[in-house]
């Protein structure tokens, strides 16, 4: 059995393309028996989703993709490492668990989108998500989070760092995801795996869904620019979403995996 915990809606402005409706029922069509909405920042397409999962039998699972700074002290040691702190901002994914955690989520979502230090730099600071995680399960956010972004710049023991801080206030509900994308290049998923057996943590599979059908790259690449205010041959590929990210079957996702 396999359920998408890592997707995107068009609430998601400008980096997903499908509605709530068509990601429910793609699930439905592929037999899976859950699945997960985790828009960045907002929640606005959550009650959309719930009903359209309802309505076809597919669990719904209300998430949020949340961009989170590392704790201070860590921010502190990558300074003194490299001389630079503002790239280390990285998502998490929070699932909530019960009505606690849906409250947690509505709470983080609305203080970063409102707060306007928060919104200068488009993430909450740690100590603030470790204020509200009653409820939540956390995904350490893919080939996005701050875990993979140092293992990437060869700082494992900042990425050890961050995962500890992580299981301590998530304890018990800490998942370090592990995504498997089409791409070339070094692969951090041999050493985020390790690092997460060293400190005992689960591990999850997850696929970023920003569009249904793989023939939807191109317009999700469009929107991308008109996001970032520049024409497709400026927007690089890190700008959009990873290549392949359409809604993978079951079968598919075995492949991969």
């Amino acid at each position: 059995m396999f359920v998408h915990l890592h997707t995107y809606s068009y609430y998601s402005f400008l980096r997903g393309l499908p509605s709530p409706k068509e990601l429910a029922q793609t699930a439905a069509q592929y037999d899976m028996p859950a699945l997960a909405l985790t828009d960045y920042c907002g929640l606005s397409g959550e009650i959309e989703f719930y009903d359209a999962c309802r309505e076809v039998g597919v669990q719904p699972i209300l998430g949020l993709e949340l961009p989170v700074q590392p704790p201070p002290e860590l921010l502190n040691e990558a300074a003194a490492r490299n001389g630079e702190t503002t790239s280390q901002t990285g998502v998490l994914v929070l699932l909530a668990m019960d009505m606690a955690g849906w409250g947690n989520l509505c709470r983080l979502s609305s203080e970063l989108m409102t707060n306007p230090h928060y919104l200068q730099s488009m993430s909450l600071p740690f100590e603030r998500l470790a204020a509200d995680t009653r409820g939540l399960i956390c995904l350490s956010g893919g080939s996005l989070g701050v875990a993979v972004k140092w293992i990437t710049s060869h700082q494992p023991l900042l990425t050890m760092g961050f995962l500890q801080r992580l299981n301590e206030i998530f304890a018990g509900r800490l998942y370090v995801e592990v995504q498997r994308e089409v791409q070339t290049g070094h692969s951090p998923e041999m050493e985020l795996i390790e690092i997460a057996s060293r400190l005992c943590l689960p591990i999850v599979a997850t696929h970023p869904i920003h569009y249904i059908h793989k023939e939807d790259a191109g317009l999700q690449k469009l929107v991308s620019a008109i996001r970032l205010n520049r024409t497709q041959e400026e927007t690089p590929q890190s700008e959009t979403a990873p290549v392949g990210a359409y809604f993978l079957s079951l079968s598919e996702m075995s492949a991969r995996f």
